[in-house]
């Protein structure tokens, strides 16, 4: 009857062994803010969710954003696989508990935006505007860097609106860049058009080194960027 027992008490412990190992969701990486399991994410957009995570932590009580790709879920459900990896991954501060992951299964086409139970209440009502129709388009037809990009905006407006930041405004965003491009043009064009007005009130020499401070300033004036910043350009 021992021997039985034992047996038994075997068994039971191997199953459930198995049953944990064959559940074990994926380890976060050396960067923990990304792991792009799925290789689907540009290294530019790797940067800006590093950038972003550094205002967050600082800025909103050590609060993440992760993001997590992946080819399958072993598996698991979705909501199940997220909620491991947030609780194993211990993504947000500790005492606050106020991480957001989001897990892509692009396999499946399936994904899960979760936070952590320190924020869930306000959080979830926010869910569908978090998941909005700029990600949902670009996730459908595997623009991934889109799709994570609006989600990681629309979680950094959310957060401002929970702790009274402005992260969202001095975030790191494409969009940013562009527009940083197309101010540098048109202050070239302004102080073309200064240099050849202020001209004619002066000698050539003048006017051509009117505008070459004024252009000089605009170069200057992005380099005082980080090294991340400029390699991302």
């Amino acid at each position: 009857m021992k021997k039985r027992l034992l047996t038994l008490l075997a068994a039971a412990l191997l199953l459930l062994s198995l049953g944990t190992s064959a559940f074990a969701v994926k380890q976060p990486t050396g960067d923990f803010y990304f792991a792009d399991y799925a290789n689907v994410l540009s290294p530019e957009l790797k940067q800006r969710i590093c950038e972003n995570n550094d205002l967050l932590e600082w800025s909103c009580r050590g609060a993440q954003f992760v993001v997590l790709t992946v080819e399958d879920l072993d598996g698991m459900e979705i909501e199940d696989y997220a909620a491991q990896v947030l609780r194993e991954w211990e993504i947000g501060d500790e005492k606050n508990k106020n991480g957001v992951l989001l897990l892509l299964d692009v396999e499946t086409q399936s994904y899960c935006l979760l936070s952590g139970e320190g924020i869930r209440d306000s959080f979830d009502p926010f869910l569908d505007r978090l998941l909005g129709e700029e990600f949902q388009s670009a996730f459908s037809t595997g623009d991934y860097d889109t799709a994570v990009s609006a989600v990681m905006a629309a979680v950094l407006e959310w957060y401002d609106g929970l702790y009274g930041t402005n992260i969202s405004q001095n975030s790191s965003t494409g969009a940013v860049r562009e527009n940083s491009s197309w101010w540098l043009i048109v202050a070239v064009i302004v102080a073309f058009v200064l240099s050849r007005a202020l001209g004619g009130r002066g000698r050539g020499g003048n006017r051509d080194g009117f505008l070459s401070r004024l252009f000089l300033g605009s170069r200057l004036g992005r380099g005082r960027g980080s090294g991340d910043d400029r390699e991302q350009r």
